[in-house]
């Protein structure tokens, strides 16, 4: 009896949610629609490489576990500097980046794929925006990661801008910096510390999902707004606006 009881409710919860978003996609559909010929599409930059459109880390705690025997999970992560989370048990920023360069180089690197939602939400995005790929990644997986989006979202962005944050080789740009260049009128990154900087310099940022990594008790800038979810980002950009 329960069990059935609690088929029907999980059932009606998926009907909720599958209504909520139909809707959702309708009102965006409709202010895309209402935009058509309003001016210049201003640009948005999106942190596409990590966790807000595929799943990198949860490649690389598959990867870490399967190679070099450790158990860690996305949920372990209160960091981003993967020495830094007791589970990738790595002693130091080098040996981290000796192990993101050998997964870089293995078949689970090349396996990732895309956040469910994530094309549809950027085909209406790009109805409005000029979509930039704004990324931390090095400058030696570029080819692989113009592959990536060639493959999962074929002409939906302007161009990819690469920062080459933890390259062993070459120079770096922050993403300010890169969000500057392009005329970017907002952010979507799932990195509070980029939020943080990119709100310094004037540039609204979406902070992506409610991961360890960017959560904080302190109060956010008025700039940064959290989203959970691409529908989320929709209803923020398309819905309410800027």
């Amino acid at each position: 009896m329960l069990a059935t009881i609690l088929r029907e409710i999980d059932a009606g919860i998926a009907i909720f949610i599958a209504v909520a978003t139909a809707i959702l996609l309708k009102e965006c559909a409709e202010a895309v629609a209402g935009s058509a010929g309003a001016g210049d599409r201003g640009s948005l930059g999106i942190a596409a490489l990590l966790l807000v459109c595929c799943g990198y880390l949860p490649a690389f705690c598959k990867f870490s576990n399967a190679v070099h025997g450790t158990s860690v999970e996305a949920a372990d992560f209160h960091s981003y500097m993967f020495w830094e989370v007791a589970g990738c048990r790595l002693a130091s920023r080098e040996a981290a980046l000796d192990r993101v360069y050998e997964f870089h180089a293995s078949d689970f690197f090349a396996r990732i794929e895309p956040l469910p939602g994530a094309a549809e939400a950027l085909r209406l995005l790009r109805a409005k925006f000029e979509l930039h790929v704004v990324t931390s990644r090095q400058s030696d997986i570029e080819p692989q990661t113009r592959a990536f989006l060639a493959r999962h979202f074929e002409g939906l962005f302007t161009a990819a801008h690469f920062g080459n944050h933890f390259g062993r080789e070459g120079a770096k740009t922050s993403k300010p910096e890169m969000c500057k260049r392009i005329g970017a009128v907002a952010l979507v990154d799932d990195s509070l510390t980029y939020a943080r900087q990119c709100a310094a310099a004037g540039i609204p940022t979406l902070l992506f999902g409610a991961y360890p990594w960017n959560a904080t008790d302190e109060a956010l800038d008025l700039s940064i707004r959290r989203v959970a979810r691409w529908q989320d980002v929709l209803a923020e950009l398309l819905v309410k606006g800027l």
